[in-house]
């Protein structure tokens, strides 16, 4: 064995540098890293115990972040985004930028920005649908999709009843005609 097969027992380094000493890796197989790590290595070398460093976790909240939460309870998601198209601008992007414009002039007040920014975009043009319950439409054609599935079903299981409930009867039937033949014959 060329050394340990476990990620927790050594690092990554110390395994290849096993298997070079090992001759298991050959010199043409050695990765471009391995140099590059043997002449400048870490100053904590990363194995699996070491304990991490504790570090007080900064929270990144930017100011327009409440502008976004503001819109989407209001107007909810856009759905699908084409991020291939660079000239496509989000609704939610526009509302954003316009805010921060309405924002920077002063003329407003903190609670009119809102409804100040929504009649900006509107007299340019854009507007605004107001959020559609879409979770009940969906939920909606899920119920209509599971009510004629059950109906359906209900139906097909009615036949099916109605169907065995012939069969038995139609085959009680021969066995009373082919029990009368015989007793006719004896």
């Amino acid at each position: 064995m060329a050394g340990a097969r476990l990620e927790k027992l050594g690092t990554i380094f110390s395994r290849a540098t096993g298997l070079i000493r090992s001759g298991a890796m050959k010199e043409e197989d050695i990765p471009m890293w391995y140099n590059i790590y043997k002449h400048f290595p870490p100053e904590n070398e990363p194995y699996f115990a070491r304990k991490p460093k504790p570090r007080e976790i900064v929270q990144i909240l930017y100011p327009e972040d409440v502008i976004w939460v503001k819109f989407f309870k209001k107007y909810g998601s856009p759905g699908l985004i084409d991020l291939n198209n660079p000239r496509s601008t989000l609704l939610s992007e526009r509302f954003v930028t316009k805010y921060q414009e309405l924002e920077k002039s002063g003329n407003f007040l903190e609670d009119q920005l809102f409804k100040a920014t929504e009649e900006a975009l509107s007299l340019e043009g854009i507007s605004f649908d107001i959020k559609q319950p879409q979770i009940k439409q969906k939920a909606t054609a899920q119920t209509r999709i599971e009510d004629i599935m059950a109906e359906s079903s209900e139906r097909i299981l009615e036949s099916a009843k109605s169907t065995l409930a012939e069969e038995f009867q139609a085959a009680r039937d021969k066995q009373k005609s082919n029990k009368q033949n015989v007793d006719s014959e004896t």
